[in-house]
């Protein structure tokens, strides 16, 4: 909470509020010594690739500022700044150094900052988790797997 005396300005977005994420695997058998008989081909053979791709936006995030604008002994406030402008960048002017427009923001001194609750958005994540793994047939029912 910054402003314990108004409860209109915490209003905002959860700060789990994820708004797209999007989660894609792949499993493929990679056809090397596939066909090979023997020794050859149960080491060398019956390897698969896999691969799980995650795209999601970021989550809300608001600015805060390094002091407390009021000593009111408020142990559980969010100092946040007062507002001037929008503060977000349009997508081509973002870098992870500066994502937000901070010049849109004023640290608020002797009073309770203007700025809302989660009113801007964090980066997204993309990610890629690969493996490579074999199973390896101990007996008919059961297996052995190295990643």
């Amino acid at each position: 909470m910054s402003n314990p005396f108004d409860a209109k300005s915490e209003k905002g977005l959860a700060e789990t509020n994820q708004r797209h994420r999007v989660t894609m695997s792949v499993l493929y058998e990679l056809p090397l010594f596939r066909a090979q008989k023997g020794l050859v081909g149960h080491v060398l053979g019956g390897w698969q690739a896999n691969g799980v791709f995650t795209f999601e936006t970021g989550l809300p995030m608001y600015p805060l500022q390094p002091t407390e604008p009021i000593a009111d002994g408020c142990p559980r406030c969010n100092p946040r700044p007062d507002r001037l402008a929008n503060g977000s960048l349009p997508s081509d002017q973002r870098s992870l150094q500066r994502w937000f427009d901070t010049s849109a923001f004023k640290i608020a001194s002797g009073h309770y900052g203007t700025s809302g609750r989660n009113i801007l958005t964090a980066p997204g994540l993309t990610s890629l988790d690969f493996s490579l793994f074999k199973n390896i047939r101990v007996t008919e029912d059961k297996r052995f797997q190295f990643r």
